[in-house]
């Protein structure tokens, strides 16, 4: 039996970090899903997908909140003329725009 999972199969559910993230741990779990438990109940081991899969989409969310509030963070925080810090933090701030723009498409292509 072959499972398949519209939120893991993505890029972003696919992708793995050297971190130990609540989005990895969900990644670990469905993978132990598919692959340890695929022997089991069909219904129960898709029951649980489906749960793993709208955990993964809640930490999604909760992740674009905290990044929303990261770069509201450090844009008040934006030191005026030490030009060095400022190039630092505006990377930064970029970096986690991207990471947001990644966010908002995923929850806005799985969204329930």
């Amino acid at each position: 039996m072959s499972f398949q999972s519209n939120v893991f199969d993505t890029p972003k559910g696919r992708q793995v970090y050297d971190r130990r993230t609540l989005c990895e741990v969900l990644r670990q779990a469905y993978d132990c899903c598919v692959v340890d438990l695929h022997h089991l109940d069909t219904h129960a081991v898709e029951k649980l997908i489906k749960l793993l899969e709208e955990a993964f989409i809640a930490g999604v969310k909760m992740n674009d909140r905290l990044v929303e509030q990261k770069i509201i963070d450090i844009e008040n925080g934006m030191p005026l003329n030490n030009v060095k810090e400022a190039q630092k933090k505006r990377a930064e701030r970029f970096r986690l725009l991207n990471m947001l723009e990644s966010n908002k498409r995923f929850i806005h292509e799985h969204q329930q």
